[in-house]
Formats: structure tokens, C-alpha cells, sequence
């Protein structure tokens, strides 16, 4: 039986091998997480003002194939962002991502001109947008986050996340402020031995090969990208903290 705690903009992905382990003081080790964030969020530059806010997301749709322990982390990996334009005439959309490799990127569904640089992906759209006119961004690429996600060999290993407070551009493309909040869809293709726990509710978990399962996970409520938070650790068949796992055959 599969016990799954679900949490706000969150996704690990588990493999159960050994009990787990805990720190000598787990507070202490929490505390000394949010303390690092805390100086990040402080070297951050400020969040856009109302005024230079040109569009909004209004969903996601992020797509990952993982491979823990390899590299890279992300084979592949693929993010939609339903977008509607705040201005008339909007001719770019820029999205925070970091130190991953950009394949190609689609503007409803057709290739569209785009810039990577910075930190800084800036998407070229194929016809201009008025106010409330929408269209879908699609951004497919792959790499070794270097913040946001990691793979841990403790408990038999686990994928996870924390996007606090923006470290969510390092795993998938995106607007990475608290004010920009979506409803989401989080589909994680990934070794059969790996539980998947994510924001939402559990939508399907089914086979696709290769000693592969793709489970996806639906939120309907919208949530901020800067909200990414899970702890790294595993119990077989039951739920601790934020994150759930099965115990392997």
C-alpha cells in the first residue's frame, strides 16, 4: 500500500534500500538550510515592479525524464507555461533559468527565436500578443542542476527539490518570483526501484518501458515557484515529513 504526503511546489523522488538516517540534530541542520537561503535571498535583485510586469503564467506543465546518479540528472525535460500578455504588442517573454542547456523552444507549438544568457531566457514570439491575448512557451532541455535539485545516495537514494526562495530557475524554466503563482502539472519519467511524491494530487503512475514508470501529479491550486521545499529522506511505506517511498521488490 503507497502512502503519499503531498506539499506545497514539491517533488522528490525516492528509492528505498536502507532505514533512514538521521542528523544529530535535525533542527540544527534545517536551520543551517534556511540560514545558506537566507543569504541568497539577500543577494537577489529585487523582484520586477508592477509596471515592468508584461505578462503572467496561468499553468505549467513540467515534463522531467531523471536518471539518479547519472549525468546528466535531467536527460531530458520539457516545461509548457501557459502565458497571457499584460500589455499590448508583447514581443518577448523573458524566463529565469540557470546553468542548463536549452535545446529548442516552441511558441504555440511552432519554433520560435530565442536568447540564453545570464541566467536569462528570452523567448521571441512568432506574432505579438495584446492584453489578455495567451499563448503556450514550451522549453526543452537537459543537465546537472547546480542548485534547487539534487540526488543523494543516503536511504538508498533520493532526488529533491527546494526552490527557496529561487532556486526553481535551476530545475525548470520559469518566473521565479512569489508573486507569480499557476496552477502546475509535474511528470516525472524515472527508474521503476524510484517512488515519486509532488505538489497536487496523484493523477496516474503507469509503465512506459525500459524498467521506467511515469507518474504524474496535478495541482489545481496556484502556486509560486519560489514555494519548492522537501526534505531528503526515505522510510519504506510510510509517510515522514514531506516525502513518501515503497519499498523495492
Amino acid at each position: 500500500m503507497r502512502h503519499i504526503l503531498l506539499t506545497i511546489m514539491l517533488l522528490a523522488v525516492l528509492a528505498a534500500a536502507h532505514p533512514p538516517v538521521e542528523p544529530a540534530d535535525p533542527q540544527d541542520w534545517w536551520n543551517q538550510v534556511l540560514a545558506s537561503h537566507a543569504i541568497k535571498a539577500a543577494e537577489e535583485p529585487p523582484p520586477p515592479s508592477e509596471e515592468d510586469v508584461t505578462y503572467h503564467t496561468t499553468d505549467y506543465r513540467i515534463s522531467l525524464t531523471l536518471d539518479p546518479g547519472g549525468s546528466p540528472l535531467i536527460i531530458d525535460a520539457t516545461t509548457d507555461l501557459q502565458i497571457e500578455s499584460d500589455q499590448d504588442g508583447l514581443t518577448e517573454v523573458v524566463l529565469d533559468l540557470v546553468d542548463l542547456t536549452v535545446d529548442n523552444v516552441f511558441d504555440d507549438h511552432t519554433p520560435c527565436g530565442y536568447t540564453y544568457s545570464g541566467g536569462l531566457l528570452t523567448v521571441t514570439l512568432n506574432d505579438p500578443l495584446d492584453t489578455g491575448e495567451g499563448t503556450i512557451i514550451s522549453v526543452s532541455y537537459h543537465g546537472d542542476p547546480t542548485d534547487g535539485m539534487w540526488y543523494e545516495t543516503d536511504n538508498g537514494g533520493v532526488v529533491y527539490t527546494c526552490g527557496c526562495p529561487f532556486a526553481s530557475r535551476n530545475w525548470f524554466p520559469c518566473r521565479d518570483w512569489n508573486f507569480e503563482k499557476a496552477p502546475s502539472t509535474t511528470v516525472v519519467t524515472i527508474d521503476t526501484a524510484y517512488d515519486v511524491t509532488s505538489n497536487g494530487h496523484l493523477f496516474s503512475d503507469g509503465p512506459v518501458g525500459g524498467g521506467r514508470h511515469r507518474v504524474i501529479f496535478q495541482s489545481r491550486d496556484p502556486i509560486a515557484p519560489t514555494s519548492s521545499c522537501s526534505r531528503p529522506r526515505t522510510i519504506p511505506n510510510t509517510v515522514t515529513g514531506s516525502t513518501a517511498t515503497r519499498t523495492s521488490p
